[in-house]
């Protein structure tokens, strides 16, 4: 292997890592947002509609949609935009809402866990 090539591997190898450490660091910061949105749907299977609940749960589902991509999660990033659209402020949160939400939720969980999530 030439030296220019050696050299390509080894910064191949370096942003790997580099990319790996910034998505230990986002992972457990996506999974606590992801509580919270899981919270909203417990919520609203018990009848008891937050609604400061309901905006930070939007506001999480919409960072998680736009990050996830980033990371290498093109289906978390799919599922985290289905979840931002099931929140959007104007819509409906009923019993209904909160099990299409809570199933959501839980894909993108096992989407993290199979990621590589610390969880």
């Amino acid at each position: 292997m030439s030296g220019e090539a050696e050299r390509a591997r080894a910064d191949e190898e370096r942003a790997k890592e580099a990319l790996a450490a910034i998505r230990g660091r986002y992972l457990p910061r996506a999974l606590a947002m992801l509580d919270g949105i899981e919270e909203l749907a417990s919520s609203l299977l018990a009848g008891d509609p937050d609604p400061g609940r309901r905006e930070q749960a939007y506001l999480d589902a919409h960072k998680l949609s736009g990050s996830m991509g980033t990371f290498g999660l093109p289906e978390g990033s799919r599922l985290a935009g289905r979840l931002e659209a099931a929140l959007e402020p104007g819509r409906l949160l009923d019993a209904d809402r909160g099990r299409e939400i809570a199933d959501l939720a839980a894909r993108l969980r096992r989407e993290l866990r199979d990621a590589g999530s610390l969880e």
